[in-house]
């Protein structure tokens, strides 16, 4: 059964003979709590790798004027299927075009070929590991291509500097696989199969007394053990996580 964090929080305050509290917020004994769950949740989603979470989502605008044509991934993003860019005069006209991924020593040829002596070309410096790169684009069209060369930073050839100062946040419309969020609020519900709840409490249960109790609670750690291994074997027998991974055009390794 699935379960909010305040409830999560709640069942393992009456493994530990707590208080009993109406919000994670309290007390400190219940924010320790909370964060317990969080960490135990974070570990468990690696191990069990969910079904794929897709979603739309935005690109991070780099609103740094000198860098117009580079966005960045959302922090809960992990990878890109499609993008669209809307290359409408304004944001009320959403005529949207697909953005075709190039791999970044292709997208470097298409671009290296620009000349910088022409007033519609400009160029940027990213800093990539410490190291300054120079990256020509064109700035009076919305962009046709993109890349990305450390899955977290995303170039593009080109923006219309006559709407807009840098590319825009607003103005991308993408589709792929999202990571799950851990919030700190009392109805948030883990990103988690009803399967996985048991299995998440009772590696919290266990957690909670080593760092609260300096002491150890054999029954969750029993429990535990057995929904890790029933977890294992309906894994085995239900993975489809090579969906998960397939990607078309781009997708952060």
């Amino acid at each position: 059964m699935r379960k909010t964090l305040l409830e999560l929080v709640q069942d393992i305050l009456a493994s530990l003979e707590s208080d009993e509290v109406n919000s994670i917020f309290d007390g400190t004994e219940s924010q320790d709590v909370a964060r317990i769950v969080r960490d135990c949740y974070e570990t468990l989603i690696v191990e069990v790798a969910p079904k794929s979470r897709k979603g739309l989502f935005h690109l991070d605008a780099s609103t740094d004027n000198t860098k117009p044509v580079l966005m960045r991934m959302p922090q809960d993003a992990r990878s890109i299927e499609w993008m669209k860019y809307n290359v409408g005069n304004n944001l009320q006209d959403t005529n949207f075009r697909d953005i075709c991924y190039l791999e970044p020593m292709d997208f470097i040829n298409h671009t290296n070929g620009l000349n910088e002596g022409v007033d519609w070309v400009d160029s940027m410096t990213v800093d990539f590991d410490g190291h300054p790169f120079q990256i020509k684009f064109r700035n009076d069209i919305s962009p046709y291509y993109y890349t990305s060369p450390d899955n977290v930073t995303i170039l593009f050839d080109s923006y219309d500097s006559s709407l807009e100062q840098t590319l825009t946040s607003s103005r991308t419309y993408c589709y792929g696989n999202k990571a799950p969020v851990f919030r700190m609020e009392d109805d948030f519900i883990p990103t988690l199969d009803d399967t996985h709840f048991p299995l998440l409490l009772n590696m919290a249960k266990s957690q909670a007394f080593t760092e609260m109790k300096q002491t150890e609670n054999p029954n969750s750690e029993r429990r535990e053990r057995r929904l890790r291994i029933l977890s294992k074997k309906t894994a085995d027998t239900t993975d489809n996580r090579h969906e998960i991974y397939r990607r078309r055009g781009y997708g952060r390794k």
